[in-house]
């Protein structure tokens, strides 16, 4: 959902690309958002158990994967498989976790709740690093994880007075899982992960049989193939192909959309208007998230060496829910 692994990593190259491959790199990046940001509303217009529609999105997002994988590897599939290796697996793990998780959430709170909470796991992302990875937290990030949590703390007072709370709660546990298979792709970053996101897809599918989905009616069963077999997959791929043009700060950057348009789309299909406190809480979350990736994207840029090699690779990809 987010764009922002390897963000904090002064080894990967973010010195200012060609002219032309930012152009590049911003309008892939901008694609992916717009793919994305529907994703919220399709959830909300299928009248289906959160486990139905889990199943089927998680299983037609494997299938369009795997088919892409087989056609991008020239048939040779199963070695991009096996070379995610066991961290690939956990990455899988997380993903398919917070992929059910974000379902539960947008079905049980609002779309702006849900959206402002998840996008909060590149931060949870910057403490799982330093503390599994060892990785030094600058002062600007601990500033931001604490006006962020303050912003959070402000949507759950909201939802403790209506029926939100659940929703509330399964969001924050996605965005900490979502961050989780953030971290773990650093650990791997010069691994491509988008075989493990279509383990992940699996994953939240198999999850979802033991609760007992249904064969959706026949006037969502088109939703669920957009949502599944088209969006899904291209997000995912272009959020892995934007970095090869423009690093990863900048499309965390761009990637901050998906808070704004997520919730526009709801409201303007369902009329659901976030609330003040939703608002609220966005603005400082995305402002937050904003100025901390520029601080991040400079700080980058003064410790990257002058002719350091161009790593911009498909493992900056973060998860996509």
């Amino acid at each position: 959902m987010t764009t922002a692994s390897g963000a904090d990593d002064p080894r990967i190259d973010v010195s200012p690309a060609p002219p032309s491959n930012r152009r590049t790199g911003v309008l892939i990046a901008l694609a992916a958002v717009l793919v994305l940001s529907p994703d919220a509303l399709i959830i909300r217009l299928v009248h289906e158990t959160p486990w139905t529609i889990l199943f089927w999105r998680g299983l037609l997002a494997a299938i369009s994967l795997i088919l892409a994988i087989t056609i991008a590897t020239r048939g040779h599939a199963a070695r991009a498989f096996r070379a995610i290796g066991w961290v690939g697996l956990v990455v899988a793990v997380f993903q398919g976790s917070g992929s059910a998780l974000f379902v539960t959430a947008v079905t049980h709170t609002s779309a702006a709740n849900a959206l402002v909470i998840i996008a909060t796991s590149p931060l949870i992302a910057a403490i799982l690093s330093r503390i599994l990875l060892a990785e030094p937290i600058p002062r600007h990030t601990w500033i931001a994880v604490i006006s962020v949590s303050g912003a959070v703390a402000l949507l759950f007072s909201g939802s403790l007075q209506t029926t939100g709370l659940l929703g509330d709660v399964a969001a924050l546990a996605g965005s900490v899982s979502i961050a989780a298979a953030i971290t773990a792709i650093r650990h791997a970053r010069a691994v491509n992960m988008v075989p493990a996101m279509a383990v992940g897809s699996l994953i939240s599918c198999f999850a979802a049989v033991a609760f007992g989905p249904a064969v959706p009616q026949a006037s969502e069963q088109g939703l669920l193939f957009l949502q599944g077999s088209i969006l899904i997959p291209t997000a995912i791929g272009l959020v892995a192909l934007a970095p090869r043009y423009i690093s990863a700060p900048e499309a965390s950057l761009i990637a901050r959309l998906e808070v704004v348009l997520g919730p526009l789309w709801v409201w303007w299909a369902l009329g659901e208007a976030p609330t003040d406190r939703a608002m609220l809480s966005g603005v400082v979350i995305v402002t937050v998230l904003t100025i901390h990736t520029a601080l991040q994207l400079r700080s980058n840029r003064e410790l990257a060496p002058p002719s350091a090699p161009d790593q911009r690779t498909s493992s900056d990809q973060s998860p996509v829910p």
